[in-house]
């Protein structure tokens, strides 16, 4: 799919002529059981060359500014090869992006529940649809991912030192040392662990209390709990796995941050995610504020 970009469009077909070509392969019932079929690649290619064809000098797809027809088209394209490939992550990731694009973020978050992701696979594969859940609006079901971040790698510390213990007594130094390496570098300064405590800290406040994630997580405004919850989450910012814990984060440690993110599934054209450095710039603006918020709180009910 890349090198469309590169070539000359004049001597590549239609976008029509290529969607043509997807609609004449048959469709037994047995490939439609399968993860993918064949004539898939084509219709990627088909949405690719429609979403290019708009704009032959700039890298953005569209026919003009603020024209969404492309994308409406291509969201249709593979919708409909969806019914016949139920199963293809790869159709789902790229209408995923075309929503995105479209604002259409409840349908975002439909697809990403579809993916599946789970594991070790949610430290690297969920950078793409926070930032779509945030921009709609979309609190609780951000708060959601992140939550289930943050537990996978509470899950991953608890299995790392059984793992540990386990090898050390089978005398397997070596693969016991793999473990405590991979844990203290590749999954305590992930990314992906540093961004979900921002989201968590951001997004709690903004939730009802009777929804109880924003009094389990943050500050949301009741005069009751605002004291107690400030002081509980000081109390919690040394704890690794848990979201205050993004107070404690020092631009001066001098961290190497592991980027775990697996950026190969994104599709092409699909807009580029922030390099480690900015995540780690925005971090430390949100360390700067929640650290000002909780100290103003103590503050302010010492002077009452």
């Amino acid at each position: 799919l890349q090198v469309i970009r590169k070539l000359n469009p004049y001597r590549l077909p239609e976008w029509t002529e290529i969607a043509q070509a997807w609609m004449s392969f048959p469709t037994s019932t047995e490939a439609i059981q399968r993860e993918s079929q064949p004539s898939d690649e084509l219709l990627l290619i088909a949405v690719e060359r429609l979403l290019y064809s708009g704009s032959s000098k700039e890298e953005t797809a569209g026919t003009t500014q603020g024209d969404d027809s492309n994308w409406i088209i291509a969201a249709t394209m593979l919708e409909t090869c969806l019914k016949k490939s139920s199963y293809n992550p790869y159709l789902k990731l790229r209408l995923l992006n075309v929503y995105t694009h479209l604002g259409a973020h409840d349908k975002c978050w439909d697809l990403f529940k579809d993916l599946g992701i789970k594991h070790i696979q949610l430290d690297s594969c969920t950078y793409f649809i926070s930032p779509a859940l945030l921009e709609g609006g979309m609190y609780q079901q951000a708060l959601s991912v992140a939550k289930e971040i943050l537990k996978f790698h509470i899950t991953t510390l608890s299995d790392t030192n059984t793992f540990v213990l386990r090898a050390l007594e089978n005398g397997n130094w070596r693969k016991a040392d793999e473990f405590l390496t991979f844990q203290r570098k590749r999954m305590n300064n992930s990314l992906t662990l540093l961004q979900s405590k921002g989201t968590i800290m951001d997004c709690a406040p903004l939730l009802t209390a009777e929804e109880k994630i924003g009094l389990y997580h943050g500050i949301v405004g009741d005069s009751k709990n605002d004291l107690e919850r400030a002081t509980q989450m000081m109390n919690e910012i040394h704890n690794t796995t848990g979201a205050p814990s993004l107070i404690c984060f020092n631009e001066n440690d001098n961290v190497v941050l592991s980027d775990n993110r697996d950026l190969s599934i994104l599709p092409n054209g699909m807009t580029t995610p922030p390099d480690s450095n900015k995540i780690r710039q925005v971090a430390l603006l949100k360390k700067f504020y929640h650290g000002i918020l909780l100290r103003t709180i103590m503050v302010l009910d010492v002077v009452k």
